[in-house]
């Protein structure tokens, strides 16, 4: 198994660095933390599915106690609505594993070994209220951070180390996830700040992962019937065409795309939701018309053969996708490995704000910081980072003649037993709001610690100040004048 580690590893121009023996106590230690989060998962796993059957429960109470009308409506009501929240919650969280305060979670493929990260679609997260498009996206951008933090402190205790052929230490545990440009972009600067290395990025991808698991054994039955119709002397593209065609292609990697929809209700972007179902609901419209225009039928659907009806509703559906697809963006698979370089939030809040030096950076360095800048910008300058948010700000929505104004949750960053950061939504002081009362107490220290003058040494430093430069003077007049003597000397 070793031998087959290290050619793969070689294969990636990565070396497996030695790493320490470690006795059996010091190996469950190193367990503990992900054991305890293993715990907790599968206590709120049970805590929501206890919730979906005691909603199971409550609807066959309802209609089954005699009670008033005006009862049994509102406890039916209430039951489907706590049933059909822990069904949702139980069955999100049976398949991905979140961390706190993070609006997305993880899987591990076990074919493959990866970490695959998704968004978690139960989630809504309420502390995007009010913000605005790019402080949103600064916000997943550092539950990113936040989330990556957290898996190189777990990785840190029971993942060995990689050394590539560049120097740099990487895990080696491989994450992957299908997002889109914005996410991809934010990988690429933390890959040139040194917290990540990317070990792929591929544009051709499986629509889902049952497509991924079924696809190659798909593709050999294909290329068999492909060698057979060859064989009895016909074309194997038949087999690629029609309705037989937009089926197999379903198994071979593709160009994919995303209408974000997940990520557009996680994000309350309702704009966008209402002019995705008016462009759907237009195309179907407009389908309709220009059937019955073009077959000369203006009579009811009912009237028509069988065959015209899913003739007309395969043209609305089309229809629809095509209008629809310019929403959307196109998405691609990114592999990489964290390395062990951490993120020291504090350490980036103060050279985002100018209270601790930057190191010298190059281009592509300084570029990556940039995209990073905005997360960790103070409320001085004036694009303010999510990190020091104020207390409200004015909504987009006009009410009247003004705009209302909306409360903002503040976010900090805590940490837990094992050091591990952990994001606080609703908090009475910000992060930067912290980070600020500590700057400007270091201040305020320094200028204690400095000695104030005196009057007393004001009069002295009057007073001497004027010897002083006339020393000074009369020294460098004899320094001049032996130099000339021992220059007329070489002479």
């Amino acid at each position: 198994m070793e031998d087959k580690k290290e050619n793969i590893y070689k294969e990636n121009n990565l070396l497996l660095v030695s790493v320490k023996e470690k006795s059996l106590a010091k190996k469950v230690t190193d367990r503990v933390p992900t054991t305890l989060d293993t715990l907790k998962h599968y206590a709120k796993l049970s805590g929501h599915a206890a919730l979906a059957t005691a909603g199971l429960f409550g609807i066959v109470g309802a209609t089954a106690v005699p009670t008033t009308a005006i009862t049994s409506a509102v406890m039916a009501v209430t039951s489907i609505g706590i049933g059909t929240y822990g069904l949702v919650k139980t069955a999100g969280e049976s398949v991905i594993r979140g961390e706190p305060g993070i609006a997305f979670g993880y899987k591990r493929n076990k074919r493959t070994g990866e970490i695959m990260l998704f968004q978690d679609p139960t989630q809504f997260p309420s502390y995007l209220k009010g913000l605005n498009p790019i402080q949103k996206s600064s916000v997943m951008s550092l539950q990113s951070l936040v989330g990556f933090e957290r898996y190189k402190i777990n990785f840190e205790r029971t993942k060995p180390l990689m050394q590539d052929n560049d120097g740099t230490k990487v895990y080696d545990q491989k994450i992957s996830t299908v997002t889109h440009s914005n996410n991809l972009t934010m990988l690429q600067a933390l890959e040139d700040l040194g917290y990540l290395k990317i070990c792929s990025r591929e544009s051709m991808i499986y629509r889902n992962e049952i497509y991924e698991k079924i696809g190659p054994a798909v593709q050999k039955i294909v290329g068999t019937a492909e060698k057979s119709l060859e064989r009895m002397g016909k074309s194997p593209d038949a087999l690629h065409r029609g309705r037989l065609g937009n089926v197999i292609s379903r198994f071979y990697p593709n160009e994919q795309r995303t209408n974000l929809l997940y990520e557009k209700i996680g994000f309350r972007n309702f704009t966008d939701l209402k002019k995705m179902a008016k462009a759907s609901i237009e195309a179907r419209k407009n389908a309709i018309i220009s059937y019955k225009k073009d077959s000369g039928r203006y009579t009811n659907a009912g009237n028509n053969k069988l065959s015209d009806i899913l003739a007309l509703y395969r043209v609305q559906r089309e229809a629809a996708k095509e209008e629809i697809k310019t929403f959307s963006k196109p998405i691609e698979k990114i592999t990489f490995r964290l390395t062990d370089k951490h993120f020291n939030f504090e350490e980036l809040y103060d050279k985002a704000n100018g209270y601790a030096d930057m190191e010298n950076l190059s281009a592509k360095e300084q570029r990556a910081w940039r995209k990073l800048k905005l997360i960790f910008l103070g409320e001085k300058s004036c694009h303010t980072g999510v990190l020091a948010l104020p207390d409200s700000q004015n909504a987009d929505k006009v009410i009247g003649n003004g705009k209302k104004e909306v409360k903002l949750k503040k976010i900090d960053i805590t940490y837990d037993a094992f050091k591990r950061p952990v994001l606080k939504y609703g908090v009475k002081k910000s992060f930067g709001e912290r980070r600020e009362e500590f700057q400007q107490a270091i201040q305020q220290k320094q200028q204690k610690i400095m000695p104030k003058e005196s009057d007393f040494d004001k009069r002295i430093k009057v007073k001497i100040e004027p010897q002083i430069a006339q020393t000074v003077d009369e020294r460098k007049d004899t320094v001049d004048k032996t130099r000339n003597v021992e220059s007329d000397r070489e002479i």
